[in-house]
């Protein structure tokens, strides 16, 4: 696992500042509960370990998945690009749709990333992401001795 996220850390998933054009959502849901919309999503990193109830240290921001180019996201989701500090969420691109999207659960209506891959989205993160990936892998999974 150690080697993993190594590998992980040393490609850095870019992510992008964006907001909602109809002004700050209450959640999540409000962005990304759309039934027709063409563009795949999943909640990943900290607050994907926040709904799914294994986060150990404090969640910075809301990351999202998305499916597809930034610019499709965009207009599915009515989105625009924004500075960091006027973000409602951060998009991702899916390098890895399958390792992404096949496992997805659902949490409060929203698609989110499994477990595994929570910790490869953390642990890059430079506040505390690799505790956090270390305590799903040995203590939610358990596989420390592995």
């Amino acid at each position: 696992m150690q080697t993993w996220f190594h590998n992980e850390r040393a490609r850095h998933a870019e992510s992008f500042p964006v907001r909602s054009i109809f002004g700050q959502p209450r959640n999540l849901q409000e962005i990304f509960c759309r039934q027709d919309t063409p563009v795949d999503c999943a909640v990943c990193a900290f607050e994907a370990c926040r709904m799914l109830g294994v986060l150990h240290s404090s969640a910075l921001r809301a990351e999202v998945y998305t499916d597809g180019d930034l610019k499709s996201a965009l207009g599915a989701f009515d989105l625009e690009p924004c500075d960091e500090r006027d973000a409602h969420v951060f998009l991702r691109t899916a390098q890895f749709r399958h390792s992404i999207f096949r496992a997805r659960l659902l949490r409060d209506k929203l698609p989110v990333v499994d477990v595994l891959q929570a910790a490869l989205d953390v642990c890059d993160q430079p506040s505390r992401g690799i505790e956090q990936a270390n305590y799903i892998v040995d203590s939610v999974l358990g596989w420390e001795d592995e």
